[in-house]
């Protein structure tokens, strides 16, 4: 009785922690790729729009593998890596970096190969890849806001 218990627990628990958002995953795959670089530039070109046929349609002219779907768009306060106050080049120069890098988690070596791509880029705040909030502190005990 236990094993099945705890063997149920586990089943309805797992959909939630494996659909975890991450920055910079517009497919939803749980990995920054090209086709997620692709699908920023095209929003980016495409005017910010909110169409997300537009967006897939612009990045499958970038890159062709980047057929979609998509499950969500850039937006400021999931994909801003440069901590400015709207998505822009940095951004995506920062997108690019990460990947170019071999998903580097070391901050430094993003923004050089951003700054190689795009000069302007000049600080890096959170990196792609980054999960996205359900976190499990509570900040009535910690006092700290973790995922606002």
């Amino acid at each position: 009785m236990k094993l099945k218990i705890l063997v149920l627990i586990v089943l309805l628990f797992t959909p939630a922690i494996s659909q975890a958002e991450t920055a910079g995953d517009f497919d939803g795959n749980g990995i920054i790729n090209l086709e997620d670089v692709a699908y920023f530039m095209a929003w980016f070109i495409k005017g910010r729009t909110s169409d997300t046929t537009v967006v897939v349609n612009a990045a499958k002219q970038l890159y062709a593998p980047a057929d979609g779907p998509i499950v969500r768009l850039p937006s400021l306060a999931k994909d801003s890596f440069a901590g400015g106050s709207s998505l822009n080049l940095n951004d995506i120069a920062i997108m690019m970096g990460y990947f170019v890098k071999g998903r580097s988690t070391d901050f430094s070596v993003v923004l050089s190969a951003a700054v190689s791509l795009y000069s302007e880029v000049s600080f890096v705040s959170k990196l792609p890849g980054t999960p996205l909030g359900s976190s499990s502190f509570s900040t009535t005990i910690t006092g700290i806001e973790a995922d606002p």
